[in-house]
């Protein structure tokens, strides 16, 4: 079990390096997404400690969101907004241990990363982006 767990952390891993940046910003959505989730469920099971650890991943994942921003284009100043927006929602969902606003942000968050599926394709997206 260990070999697999290696093999598919050194895929992850390589996914992660060989990503432009928009699909980069697809990945953090994905984990952040992936958080809020696992963060819902530990509500639902009163695993506090378990949500907040996974909220609190979220949020830095928000953060890196933030910090990666390149302000000379007006959307990532909507974006910054709206990330700002994400990081208070999910404090206040840790404050109020409320499993469905965890899944309200995170479904906010999937169609914001279907959004960014969309400019990928079309090759577009690093207008919000620094790519550092």
């Amino acid at each position: 079990m260990y070999a697999g767990s290696n093999a598919f952390a050194t895929y992850q891993q390589q996914r992660v390096l060989s990503a432009n940046p928009v699909e980069l910003v697809i990945l953090l959505y994905d984990g952040c997404i992936k958080q809020l989730k696992i963060a819902a469920l530990a509500v639902e099971d009163t695993e506090h400690e378990k949500a907040n650890s996974s909220m609190q991943k979220a949020q830095r994942i928000v953060m890196e969101l933030l910090n990666c921003l390149d302000l000379r284009f007006s959307v990532a100043k909507d974006l910054m907004l709206l990330y700002e927006f994400v990081l208070n929602e999910i404090a206040s969902a840790n404050a109020s241990k409320d499993a469905n606003h965890l899944y309200e942000i995170a479904e906010m968050l999937n169609e914001l990363r279907s959004a960014w599926v969309e400019l990928s394709k079309r090759g577009i997206g690093s207008i919000a982006y620094s790519g550092e």
